[in-house]
């Protein structure tokens, strides 16, 4: 279903399951520094006497700037023209520039580094809240907003218990605390935001799980363990990117779903999939290779093949 078509038919149960999942992790993004981080680094600059205030500056000027963006930014994506849609774009850029704006502020070496960083991450994470709750009226029958209302208003709390946990993961490692909610999160928004452009079950398995599965895990383990030749093995790690490259031409409409140029991009990775399976059938795998790999026990020491 288009992102920015009329909210005509009922929406099914993944495109809830895919909204609510990118909802929650846009709050995740808030929430995280919020409730933890952000304090944390306060803290770190100005001192355990000078932190109550540092904070308040902090975030009540984030505050003040989400107030006026939320509503600014909403506005602008009403009025956003282009061939990704109203609301996509502005959910990558506030995705994106939200998230320089949190590496700002990890390696601010003052407070008023901090302070900008801080308000670019507001102002740009306020730009994709507000397209991403557009998502309602634009997309939900008005029959079903109140379900799906109350099943991300369930969704809050889930993201505070999972910020909190996010964090305490990382402790010690104070760029991995604030960036590691960022690259989650940010993994559910750009598949919504991406996926919501055409049939997003099909697309996102032939072209991104087979391309990085069958293509690139599978090639480079073979590669590295020489259990086929290596140009077959060359084969899959050249024929997984341009599958997935493919993909994402597709889900952008830069490539027609299906067309000559995707059709090319998947050659290289049929071609490996198909020797794959040929030789294996035939020759199996390498003898030599298999028996000459060194095991390793749980403290890395290397034992010797048999």
């Amino acid at each position: 279903m288009e992102l920015d078509s009329p909210a005509a038919e009922r929406v099914g149960w993944s495109f809830i399951a895919l909204y609510t999942l990118a909802f929650m992790s846009t709050s995740l993004l808030f929430l995280a520094p919020v409730l933890v981080t952000l304090a944390l680094k306060v803290n770190s600059l100005v001192g355990i006497q000078q932190a109550p205030s540092g904070l308040a500056l902090v975030a009540g000027t984030g505050a003040l700037l989400a107030m006026f963006g939320s509503p600014i930014f909403g506005k602008l994506s009403d009025r956003t023209a282009s061939p990704f849609g109203m609301r996509r774009p502005w959910m990558v850029i506030g995705l994106v520039g939200g998230s320089l704006g949190i590496l700002i502020v990890a390696l601010a070496p003052d407070i008023t580094i901090l302070l900008v960083g801080w308000c670019i991450a507001q102002l740009l994470f306020n730009a994709l809240l507000a397209a991403m709750v557009a998502v309602i009226p634009d997309q939900v029958p008005i029959g079903q907003r109140g379900l799906i209302s109350g099943i991300l208003g369930v969704g809050m709390p889930i993201a505070s218990v999972s910020a909190t946990f996010l964090v305490n993961l990382f402790t010690g490692n104070q760029l991995a605390m604030f960036l590691a909610p960022c690259a989650i999160a940010g993994c559910f928004i750009l598949i919504f935001a991406v996926s919501a452009m055409h049939n997003w079950a099909f697309l996102l398995g032939p072209s991104f799980v087979v391309g990085v599965g069958n293509g690139l895990i599978l090639g480079y383990l073979m590669l590295r363990s020489g259990l086929v030749p290596r140009p077959m093995a060359l084969l899959g790690l050249i024929g997984g990117p341009l599958l997935c490259l493919a993909g994402i031409a597709v889900l952008f409409g830069v490539v027609p779903q299906g067309g000559p140029q995707q059709s090319l991009a998947a050659m290289p990775e049929f071609f490996w999939e198909l020797a794959l399976g040929i030789y294996l059938t035939v020759k199996g795998f390498r003898p030599a290779a298999a028996i000459s790999q060194p095991a390793r026990t749980a403290t890395n020491e290397l034992i010797p093949a048999i």
